[in-house]
């Protein structure tokens, strides 16, 4: 879509598209290919609302005549671009002191806007209840302690008798000790351990391609440095 622009000659050849292409996927910030005219589609759905700030949504809004929200509340949060005091000020600014938190860039979302305009609040919410994405090792944890097992659990699964660690989610306590790595940090205790999870996975020939993740970029280097000392390679580390 960045390759197309639409010049004013080209907006009714647009038009006579949607015929052909009547829906179009696109990001929040990925509209500039399509004019910006009020009602040009019938339904707009906004997925993933939680994660998308209201002021992302405002130019789709204006291209829609109805509009559909699917969330969860239960999601991380959207990012503000900035600061609240930042956003004091900008509406300080324009003498919109006065607008309501609902309709706010900081500390807001499409999801949580869309909910304070229903009439019934959260009982006017359609829940999704079944769940075909993750193995149930995975999601189980969240829809006993987050969901309160209302999650109808849909994923097929396979029986994988005989595996080091068959599909799922585990858990290995390791005592370490973060030491700081500058700019990041590493603990080498954890890290000897990844190494160790990794020479028995590749004691199970069912295993195929290995990554290991982490959020520090000296744990990542430190493991990466093991992996090669333990001669183990074709292990993406980031």
């Amino acid at each position: 879509s960045r390759s197309l622009r639409l010049k004013g000659g080209d907006i009714e050849l647009f038009k006579d598209a949607l015929d052909v292409l009547p829906i179009w996927i696109a990001t929040g910030q990925g509209t500039a290919s399509i004019p910006l005219l009020p009602d040009l589609f019938d339904l707009l759905i906004i997925d993933e609302a939680s994660q998308c700030t209201l002021t992302n949504i405002l130019p789709l809004l204006f291209r829609a005549k109805r509009l559909v929200v699917i969330g969860d509340k239960e999601q991380l949060p959207a990012i503000a671009s900035i600061p609240i005091p930042m956003e004091e000020s900008l509406l300080h600014k324009m003498g919109l002191s006065e607008l309501e938190y609902g309709l706010r860039h900081c500390e807001n979302n499409a999801y949580d806007a869309a909910l304070s305009q229903l009439p019934g609040q959260h009982a006017d919410v359609i829940p999704l209840t079944e769940h075909y994405c993750s193995h149930p090792l995975i999601i189980g944890f969240s829809n006993s302690h987050i969901y309160h097992s209302q999650l109808q659990l849909r994923k097929r699964t396979q029986t994988q008798s005989g595996k080091l660690y068959p599909g799922g989610v585990y858990h290995r306590h390791v005592i370490g000790t973060a030491a700081k790595s500058y700019p990041s940090w590493k603990n080498t205790a954890e890290a000897n351990e990844v190494i160790q999870v990794i020479r028995e996975l590749r004691q199970d020939r069912s295993v195929g391609s290995i990554g290991v993740v982490t959020p520090f970029r000296g744990q990542a280097e430190l493991i990466s440095e093991l992996l090669h000392q333990a001669v183990l390679r074709d292990i993406e580390v980031g």
